[in-house]
């Protein structure tokens, strides 16, 4: 009795609808005018050997594409005319244009347009070109009336046939060419008579190559030719047009009833076969290199059908409700999908599903769950139950209550399944038994997600709080470092031994549980999203859903990142927001849930093999395309670009810039490059999406410039492109020029040696004769002014003598002795300045200044005037004799009015350099004067001739009771430094 009250059974799901869905495992882009298609009209598809696709347009002329971004060519460029009819590719790299006003040779450098040399008057029509096809290394060609015609080296040959002919048809398999005309099939290679009536209503469109067999297709299916005589019609199950067979998918892409169907081998519609509606009017159509299909449509641009990482499960007819876990009945091999209010979708192995719903509203709102081995255990907002594929059982509490808002489920290593519920509540299921657990510690309201790690025993919650652990029976809160998380979004244990953590805004937490170090993966490390849906380990990889894809992540045994990829629309995963806890993930199926479906990832195995078309470079400029790098090489590379081998640049031509890509039309965004110039650059650019690089001015020497092609996904290489160049040494810097140089140097030596001491004996006689001659001025000088100064004095004294010699008691003797002293003291000053000026070592702005400040302290030492100076010259410069002395009188002068005249109380000497003068100046704080009377002053008027003298600018400004100030400032060029 005690396990009936402790749950009870009871079946409230039953199947609603039952139905078959589809799975879409392609992703399908369109390209118009938006898209920078220069005209929806087009006419014409051809991929060429990089795997650019060239698009032939009405009226927009012809259009080079790589995945990214359109380059059209025009009239101006010099094609020959703007509708473009037809694209051919020849041996040597070569794309030839057939227009309705003639034909066109591109070589990637110019245009070419192909003139008719035939004598008839309407040669010329043979270059009106309706079709054109390369068969044996030749070009043959259609007119638009009909005409057939063959280019050889830009010449036209005219190919004389017994029927106006439609359509030429290469059959690449047999090696032969076919022709059409209104009724029957002519052939070429050996058998001129060969030809074949066409069934009535019968258009023939193409040669197909279907099952290893080479098959004619038509707009009501495929023919074959027997015996070389007849047509007949095969397989019968496919009724429409087949326009590409993919032998690698096994699958024929048809066109009818204005839509594309994708079939089987059989002729049956496979799963997603209505892939493009109310397309009428389809004019061309390849499958490229990389898998894609291209279809050009003549009123509705271009349609890119690209093989995806992820094929769509459609659903959406079952339910509208966010499907939020997945499970699987491995027994029955079907997938059980809980949504959020719309009860459960159960999907079989051929597609066909059933949708379930509960007469119990809550129950329909399913929150987790977890597989069991008789059974998958449901978390919902009305209860916990268990399916067995057939029915539900739910179950209560020990008190008879229901487990509602069962929002995480984990089953631990003893098969004991764990619930995390709304309300701090955790139960344990035991052989179909609850137990309540005790919650103390958990200081959170809802336990959002449960994941048990058998390396520790321990069973992690997650919670809006942070992460616990309930370990032997206690709850404690999980110290993840400093990390600030507003709620954990999952949780999972990868390699057994890391604890993985889904936060709501901080991207990934990685704890290892044993040493508990924490470390963080965030956007910055390449996450899609900071906004964790979920995290699940698999193996080696951890799955993470984000709003903005999914991440899968690879790590090493140093758990450092290996590869990171990326999935989102460009991939096939066109729901792009992952459902939170939407996914099933194991060994067999990979499963996620978006808000418009499911979606299982395709394994590499299961998709179809992708060409890897080749890194190259698109163009060599120098100066921006100012002069043709061509002329510098020898020889040009045999791609369609014709970039120069190893040119060799002059020295002023050394502004350089590459071009360069790698071609990948359904993925273009996972192609990221990063370049190197070796003998110029020590480390590799940041990988980016930039596809070209400038060097200016690069000094001569030999480069090799280096582009690797990265995937964004992985981070791995793809490819790597080198190519060596040289920038040439000038002729100054050429051997020859040197040796020459060298020669002429060592016999310029011998000449300059026995000039120079040639030289040198003039020299020294020349010096000797100026400085015999500066001497001899000097001491003219300096007997001029000591003659001029000192002279008087003398002579006052003499005079002052005499008159006490001659009548000493008719003269006031003292009076005349004092004028004697003025004298004495003015030689003695004076001599002392000559002396001090004429020595050489004086002979400097510096020692000039403290001569001058020494000699103002003991001028000012018995007086009232505060005397202070100021010295502000960074270096050293001479100044000449001449200079040196007029530079001691004018100061000299000047200290002598502001002590007797100025009234002053202070008196600031200073010198400094200001910009390029060096500059002398005096200030007192005296009564000044009135700025026009100065003039009338002797002593100013002294102070003015000597700085006139020395060339200096002297500047004496005075005011009223405010003081003087005497500036001379003297040009520095004139000193020596």
């Amino acid at each position: 009795m005690q396990s009936i009250y402790r749950f009870f059974v009871f079946v409230v799901f039953f199947v609603l609808h039952y139905a078959c869905g589809y799975a879409q495992s392609h992703r399908i882009i369109h390209y118009s005018l938006p898209e920078g298609l220069p005209s929806s009209q087009v006419l014409s598809l051809m991929e060429d050997k990089l795997g650019y696709l060239w698009i032939g347009t009405y009226g927009g002329g012809l259009v080079r594409f790589d995945g990214r971004d359109f380059v059209t060519y025009t009239k101006k460029h010099g094609l020959v005319d703007n509708d473009v009819k037809t694209i051919v590719q020849d041996k040597t790299g070569n794309i030839w244009v057939g227009t309705s006003r003639g034909v066109s040779r591109f070589d990637g450098n110019k245009f070419v347009t192909i003139r008719s040399q035939l004598d008839s008057k309407s040669a010329d029509d043979y270059l009106r070109v309706r079709q054109m096809e390369l068969f044996n290394d030749s070009l043959y060609f259609i007119s638009r009336t009909g005409k057939l015609g063959l280019l050889i080296n830009d010449s036209v040959k005219s190919v004389e046939m017994p029927y106006p002919i439609l359509r030429l048809l290469p059959d690449n398999v047999n090696h032969e060419l076919y022709f059409i005309t209104d009724d029957r099939i002519l052939k070429k290679m050996g058998q001129p008579d060969f030809s074949i009536n066409l069934p009535l209503g019968v258009a023939i469109m193409d040669f197909v190559n279907f099952k290893n067999e080479s098959l004619l297709s038509s707009k009501d299916g495929l023919y074959r030719i027997s015996n070389n005589s007849t047509m007949t019609r095969v397989h019968p199950s496919i009724k429409w047009r087949p326009i590409i067979i993919d032998q690698v998918d096994s699958v024929i892409w048809t066109h009818s009833r204005n839509r594309l169907n994708k079939l089987n081998w059989n002729g049956m519609e496979t799963p997603g076969n209505n892939l493009l509606k109310d397309i009428f009017d389809i004019t061309s159509s390849i499958k490229d290199g990389e898998g894609g299909i291209w279809i050009g449509t003549f009123t509705n641009g271009l349609w890119h059908i690209v093989n995806s990482d992820f094929e769509r499960i459609n659903t959406t007819q079952n339910t509208t409700a966010a499907i939020f876990p997945i499970e699987r009945l491995k027994k029955e091999n079907s997938l059980l999908l809980g949504t959020y209010g719309g009860g459960m979708l159960k999907i079989t192995s051929n597609g066909c599903f059933s949708s379930m719903i509960s007469n119990v509203r809550s129950r329909n709102f399913v929150y987790d769950m977890a597989h069991a081995s008789d059974g998958i255990w449901i978390g919902t907002a009305g209860g916990l139950g268990k399916y067995d594929g057939r029915q539900i059982k739910w179950f209560t509490d020990p008190e008879g209550n229901s487990l509602d808002s069962a929002l995480s489920l984990d089953i631990d290593s003893k098969k004991q399944l764990w619930v995390g519920r709304m309300g701090r509540k955790i139960n344990m299921v035991r052989n179909d038994s609850v137990f309540q657990i005790n919650t103390s510690g958990f200081d959170s309201y809802d336990a959002l997600s449960l994941k048990y790690s058998e390396f520790d025993s321990t069973l992690y919650i997650g919670s809006v709080n942070g992460v616990y652990a309930l370990r032997n029976d206690k709850i404690e809160k999980v110290n993840l470092e400093d990390i600030t998380i507003n709620g954990i979004s999952g949780l999972s244990v990868l390699k057994n031994k890391y604890l993985v953590v889904g936060t709501a805004d901080a991207g990934i937490v990685l704890m290892n549980i044993e040493t508990s170090v924490v470390t963080r993966l965030t956007e910055e490390d390449g996450l899609l999203s900071d906004l964790i849906y979920f995290v699940k380990a698999d193996g080696e990889y951890l799955w993470v859903g984000t709003p903005k894809g999914i991440n899968r992540i690879r790590f090493d045994e140093m758990m450092t990142i290996s590869s990171l990829d990326k999935y989102n629309n460009y991939n096939g995963f066109t729901g792009i927001e992952a459902n939170s806890n939407g996914f099933y993930i194991d060994d067999s199926i990979k499963v996620f849930a978006s808000s418009d479906g499911i979606y299982k990832y395709l394994e590499p195995k299961e998709r179809p093999t992708v060409k890897r078309f080749k890194l190259h470079l698109e163009d060599v400029a120098l100066f921006y395309g100012e002069y043709p790098s061509r002329e510098f090489s020898r020889s040009l590379d045999s791609g369609f670009f014709r970039v120069p081998i190893k040119p060799s640049f002059p020295p002023n031509r050394n502004h350089v810039s590459f071009k360069f890509n790698l071609v990948n039309k359904s993925l273009p965004a996972n192609v990221r490059f990063k370049t190197k110039l070796d003998n110029f650059e020590e480390v590799w650019t940041i990988v980016s999406d930039k596809r070209d690089v400038i060097y200016s001015a690069l000094p001569p020497g030999d480069y090799v410039f280096r582009v690797q092609a990265i995937s964004a996904n992985d981070g791995k290489q793809l490819d790597e492109l080198q190519y060596p160049f040289t920038i040439e040494f000038p002729w100054y810097m050429t051997l020859w020029f040197k040796v020459v140089v060298i020669v002429l140097s060592m016999l310029g030596i011998v000449l300059l040696f026995y000039l120079k001491v040639q030289q040198k004996v003039r020299d020294v006689l020349r010096v000797e004769k100026i400085r015999f001659a500066e001497n001899q001025s000097l001491r003219q000088e300096i007997a001029r002014d000591f003659h001029d100064e000192m002279g008087n004095h003398l002579a006052k004294i003499v005079s002052y003598v005499d008159v006490l010699k001659i009548n000493p008691a008719g003269i006031d003797s003292n009076q005349v002795l004092n004028k004697i002293e003025h004298s004495v003291k003015f030689i003695n000053f004076g001599t002392r300045d000559f002396i001090w000026t004429i020595n050489p070592k004086n002979n400097n702005v510096t020692s000039l200044f403290f001569y001058v400040r020494d000699f103002a302290d003991k001028f000012f030492k018995n007086s009232s005037i505060m005397f202070r100076s100021f010295y502000d010259l960074a270096g050293e410069w001479n100044i000449s004799y001449k200079s040196s002395r007029e530079i001691i009188l004018i100061f000299k002068e000047a200290l002598t009015n502001s002590l007797k005249h100025s009234k002053a109380r202070n008196v600031s000497f200073s010198l400094l350099k200001r910009d390029n003068m060096i500059l002398f100046a005096l200030h007192d704080d005296g009564v000044g004067f009135l700025q026009n009377d100065h003039r009338s002053s002797g002593g100013l008027t002294n102070i003015e001739y000597r700085a006139h003298k020395i060339k200096g600018q002297l500047h004496i400004t005075a005011k009223p009771d405010q003081g003087t100030w005497i500036e001379l400032a003297l040009d520095i060029s004139t000193f020596k430094e």
